[in-house]
């Protein structure tokens, strides 16, 4: 199924000249007509336009031209194609007479189907994702969208709030029944991992500690290499930190027995000359992960991510300290990317990954690494069937893999001091930037092409007008 969807409204009215479009969009409250009027974006309940009434007029000077664009811009849904207007832009066609033209975005028409949207706080990111989202959701496109915030609401959503002491969490330890999957040792690998970026610095020896206990938990609830023992409860964080708690008195024991009872008499773990208490490796470890285990994030009941076959499921992750944001993004694309893979290539889109604030789901260190889950989304994403849309407020934050791969480009109005990093990674001229001066207007670039553009929002409405 073909997907084309129109994200903006090309805007390039000519001083004295007097343009006004009107197109019909089905509300809750009936037909209303929407325009420009001189630049201005404008709304009218109109519930009186005629089937062949034309939707454009210009005029100028008392004198103008009428072209007759033969039908609305509509909805046409069908087994090869869903096609939708969202927004309108102007095309000379002819002395003195003007075209509507959408400004267009077709995934599947792009190398890769992800779009990048960049901006800063304030240039209509969060509007502009919620139209996507919902006009992608109402298509029957799984939608999963990474809500840092807790702005991203749309209507007809599904949305799991994870907090602290909450139900709902995911759960990392968990793995995929299919043999292909990797099983427990390979879990245990991106378990660690994760961790040791979200909470980085991270040492050798926490990481071979972690490694240790991850996989004593796994066995301890009798999952092993063996793809018959997958279907057994798997162990949380919970058990992981029951087995370093474990591996901490047995490494105390082992230290009272090599110093012929010493520690034994004074007390659990040998004493400093202070008095003080001597703390194992694994008490370092606990301590300095100690939100994954605290948190019932990673205890409660997991959320699926990777089952539904239509609608929006949004995640808001608001309520999380940033550690154990990241690690539950880092979770979720891999079991949605795993899946992905588990169900073959395709040439269709499957799902879409939607992430405001992109760069709270990059790891703190290297992150240009290939491994970074969501530079391999972005990169393999595609022929898995699966299109991300990124949204975060600087070029700094965009690895040199996200760029590379992303097919369509948002850029939307900046920070001054950001106007020359983005202009350089993006390839675009300085001074088309430094023109964006209000929310919703932004630069498309797709292709090598660059168009002006006027962003619609997900009310209907122009953004920020």
């Amino acid at each position: 199924m073909e997907l084309l969807i129109v994200v903006g409204l090309a805007v390039a009215v000519a001083a004295g000249r007097h343009l006004i479009a009107r197109v019909e969009t089905k509300r809750r409250l009936g037909w209303h007509a929407f325009g420009i009027d001189d630049g201005r974006f404008v709304e009218a309940a109109d519930s009186s336009l005629a089937d062949d009434e034309p939707l454009m007029e210009e005029g100028h000077g008392g004198m103008g031209a009428r072209e007759d664009m033969n039908r609305r811009p509509s909805v046409s849904a069908g087994d090869s194609e869903v096609r939708m207007v969202v927004g309108w832009g102007e095309r000379r066609v002819g002395y003195g007479r003007v075209a509507i033209e959408p400004v267009v975005w077709e995934p599947r028409a792009e190398v890769n189907p992800h779009m990048l949207i960049l901006g800063a706080s304030g240039s209509g990111k969060t509007q502009t994702i919620r139209m996507l989202v919902w006009e992608l959701g109402r298509r029957g496109i799984p939608v999963l969208v990474i809500d840092f915030a807790g702005d991203q609401e749309v209507e007809g959503e599904r949305v799991v709030r994870l907090v602290p002491g909450g139900v709902w969490g995911v759960n990392p330890l968990e793995i995929h029944r299919d043999p292909r999957g990797g099983g427990p040792d390979a879990q245990r690998f991106i378990v660690v991992r994760a961790i040791a970026e979200a909470f980085a610095p991270f040492g050798v020896v926490q990481a071979s500690l972690l490694d240790q206990a991850i996989k004593r938990a796994y066995r301890r609830s009798g999952v092993t290499e063996d793809p018959a023992t997958w279907g057994a409860k798997m162990p949380t964080m919970a058990d992981v930190r029951r087995e370093l708690e474990a591996m901490s008195a047995e490494r105390l024991r082992q230290r009272a027995q090599a110093s012929g009872g010493e520690a034994s008499r004074r007390g659990r773990g040998s004493a400093s000359e202070d008095g003080g208490r001597r703390r194992t490796p694994e008490d370092h470890l606990l301590a300095k992960i100690g939100p994954v285990f605290d948190s019932k994030v990673f205890q409660g009941r997991s959320v699926d991510v990777v089952t539904a076959r239509a609608g929006i499921l949004r995640l808001d992750l608001s309520k999380l300290p940033w550690e154990l944001q990241y690690l539950v993004v880092d979770v979720t694309l891999r079991q949605v990317f795993r899946h992905a893979m588990l169900s073959g290539e395709t040439s269709e889109l499957r799902r879409f990954v939607v992430i405001d604030e992109a760069k709270l789901a990059m790891p703190t260190m290297r992150r240009d690494r290939p491994s970074a889950i969501v530079n391999r989304v972005v990169s393999e994403g595609r022929k898995y069937g699966i299109g991300v849309i990124l949204a975060t407020q600087s070029a700094e934050h965009v690895t040199g893999d996200v760029r590379r791969n992303i097919g369509a480009k948002l850029l939307l109005k900046h920070d001054e001091t950001e106007i020359q990093v983005t202009a350089r990674r993006f390839r675009v001229e300085a001074g088309l930037l430094a023109a964006l001066d209000r929310p919703g207007v932004g630069l498309w670039v797709v292709g090598g092409r660059v168009q002006r553009i006027r962003v619609r929002g997900y009310d209907f409405r122009e953004i920020g007008g």
